[in-house]
């Protein structure tokens, strides 16, 4: 076995562990709070937190009186069948409703797990709430709100191989791309030539404007042409070029690029374009035996 080979081509996976806490606010308001009770305790309206049903118990006369003396939050049902552990953290919050004294507020250190055979969590009343209830308290009425935070926790659904992709883009557009257009014999591009050059017998169309702007020596045979030619003049031929030459020479002044040829020494290969320096750095070509064909 080729040891090298097998390290040179690692396994990439991937996987995700996701988790997100739930928060919900319950406002149990307690009206007659001074009114004797039959029972010590007294249960909150359900309310949903993460998905789970959700009460509060408060217990009363703990010490021979009527104040209050514990808060229970109480797990009424699960959300999942699974019956799985509930995660929560809780807290206590109690408002002076005249504004004057600071909320009590009390919360978790930690977070409290709620399962089948444990539902219910005792919390702890504020500090600022024992033996000042009365500033908490207004028109017999006193209103504790609860915040519960319920964590959840999806597990790993499965592990992954990554992929390498690779997005292709693009080149920008040049104004060379945009003149090779001119060039395409269906005339897509909208703008017909209006030149035709004769070389050995073929005819080779091009645009007088893009010749004249990339050669100073197409712009003086296309002046010298245009002053001495007839009403019916329409090819210019050339005579001391063959057509081959004269093909890359026109691209070459549209797209500024010229083919490779492939090495004689290697496999022959696609030819591909190749980018070179501007057409004025580079054409020198002088026409010796060109004449107007009428």
């Amino acid at each position: 076995m080729n040891l090298a080979a097998v390290a040179s081509t690692p396994q990439n996976t991937a996987s995700t562990h996701k988790s997100s806490i739930f928060r919900a606010t319950h406002h149990f308001h307690i009206v007659g709070y001074r009114v004797p009770r039959i029972n010590s305790r007294i249960k909150s309206g359900d309310f949903l937190a993460g998905g789970h049903t959700w009460a509060l118990l408060c217990d009363f006369g703990e010490k021979g009186d009527d104040h209050l003396s514990s808060i229970t939050l109480e797990l009424v049902a699960t959300g999942n069948s699974k019956g799985d552990v509930v995660v929560a953290m809780a807290s206590l919050r109690m408002d002076d409703p005249r504004g004057r004294w600071p909320a009590a507020v009390w919360r978790s250190d930690g977070h409290n797990a709620f399962s089948k055979t444990g539902k219910s969590w005792k919390l702890t009343l504020p500090d600022l709430f024992r033996g000042h209830e009365a500033l908490y308290v207004e028109d017999d009425c006193l209103t504790i709100l609860c915040t519960v935070d319920v964590l959840d926790e999806k597990p790993v659904a499965k592990t992954e191989s990554t992929k390498r992709l690779v997005v292709a883009v693009p080149s920008s557009p040049t104004i060379s791309q945009d003149l090779e257009k001119l060039m395409l014999p269906d005339a897509s591009s909208g703008v017909p030539p209006d030149v035709t050059f004769l070389v050995e017998q073929t005819e080779i169309k091009a645009h007088k404007l893009v010749l004249a702007m990339c050669s100073s020596v197409f712009a003086a045979e296309f002046r010298w042409h245009s002053s001495a030619s007839t009403a019916g003049a329409r090819a210019i031929r050339i005579d001391d070029m063959s057509v081959s030459t004269f093909r890359a020479m026109v691209r070459f002044i549209y797209t500024e690029e010229l083919p490779i040829r492939p090495s004689k020494n290697v496999g022959r290969r696609p030819s591909k374009a190749r980018p070179v320096k501007p057409w004025h750095a580079t054409c020198s070509w002088q026409p010796t035996g060109t004449t107007w064909k009428g």
